[in-house]
């Protein structure tokens, strides 16, 4: 199994089989935190048009709503070569 970062999304990454993982942590002790080298899998939400989806944020006020399948690709084939 390979995993990869995602691009401009330092705290998160994802496997070739569709895991993904992130380093944040929130709650009344770390609060937006990243722990070094600490992976948590994330849950997935299912969208109605009946993809997986997931949204992500970088810490500094960006963020990202994108579905399993674009990350993964993306991840491992490169970016887009045309966008929607």
């Amino acid at each position: 199994m390979e995993t990869a970062l995602i691009p401009n999304f330092p705290a998160y990454r994802v496997t070739d089989t569709g895991v993904v993982e992130t380093r944040w942590r929130t709650g009344n002790f770390y609060n937006g935190y990243v722990l070094p080298d600490i992976w948590k899998a994330m849950r997935l939400n299912q969208r109605p048009d009946g993809y997986l989806g997931l949204d992500l944020r970088d810490g500094y006020g960006k963020s990202r709503r994108t579905y399993l399948h674009i990350l993964v690709a993306e991840a491992f084939h490169g970016p887009r070569p045309f966008s929607d």
